[in-house]
């Protein structure tokens, strides 16, 4: 992997270095393990007992994993629609139930559907689309990786917005000068009830050519791993553009998904 991200910065010419950290698993992985130990030990969820979740797709990936070591069935609702190679992972577990709202890609709609599988199947949930504890999880996850570095930017994909969150309140408190970017695919205002974060000092930015977009995911697909950042790929696109116009700083995408 980190091959594959020095070639694709030689690519669009950009210098710098590359830092980096490897946990032993995906911050989604890591964040859901985390989430049913919890719900265990506080007496919030039982083995055996239901799951229920809203997410757009890795997160219920990484939940599904967790659910089938305590004999779990999970409950998901998709945000938008699965892509192919979730969808594939999905199906790969023999515990998992995937139920559409009405309105796949409202909030609103997407928790009443929630609410009501919570309902019908007593089910635990984290509600991670408005639970801030996932703010500190991931503030403790990434303390160490953020102090000694200088970053005058931070781009991260449109989601809970939890690790960007993190990351401002992170970098703030060590009196960094960081700009803050919400990545998405088209120039539509964000709502503040899909994140957690208040959108106060955070900039959102898109691909402005979607021409040279599309090019540059074809870079990804033609180099070997890549093609799989599907949460990253904006991010990653969006820090590219911002170096190349802003040379000699220093942007920060968190890549795992």
């Amino acid at each position: 992997m980190l091959k594959e991200l020095k070639n694709l910065c030689v690519h669009y010419h950009i210098d710098g270095r590359l830092l980096t950290y490897r946990p032993e698993k995906s911050k989604k992985q890591l964040l859901s393990k985390w989430v049913i130990e919890n719900a265990l030990n506080n007496g919030e969820l039982k083995k055996g007992q239901a799951v229920a979740e809203i997410t757009a797709g890795n997160f219920g990936v990484a939940l599904a994993e967790q659910c089938r070591k305590i004999n779990s069935h999970l409950y998901l609702v998709p945000l938008g629609v699965f892509p192919p190679h979730i969808i594939e992972k999905l199906n790969s577990f023999d515990n998992v139930t995937i139920i559409n709202a009405k309105q796949n890609r409202n909030i609103s709609s997407l928790k009443q559907t929630l609410e009501q599988v919570i309902k019908n199947t007593h089910a635990y949930s984290f509600r991670q689309f408005g639970n801030n504890r996932q703010i500190n999880f991931y503030k403790d996850l990434l303390k160490s990786v953020l102090s000694d570095v200088k970053i005058d930017a931070v781009f991260e994909k449109v989601g809970t917005g939890a690790t960007l969150q993190s990351i401002k309140e992170i970098l703030d408190d060590s009196q960094n000068r960081t700009e803050y970017y919400i990545a998405k695919s088209l120039p539509l205002q964000i709502e503040t009830a899909h994140l957690i974060l208040s959108l106060d000092g955070i900039k959102q930015v898109h691909p402005a050519d979607r021409l040279e977009y599309n090019k540059f995911e074809d870079i990804l697909i033609k180099t070997e791993n890549l093609y799989h950042l599907d949460y990253a790929k904006l991010s990653l696109y969006c820090a590219i553009e911002w170096l190349k116009q802003n040379p000699k700083k220093t942007a920060f995408v968190f890549i795992g998904d």
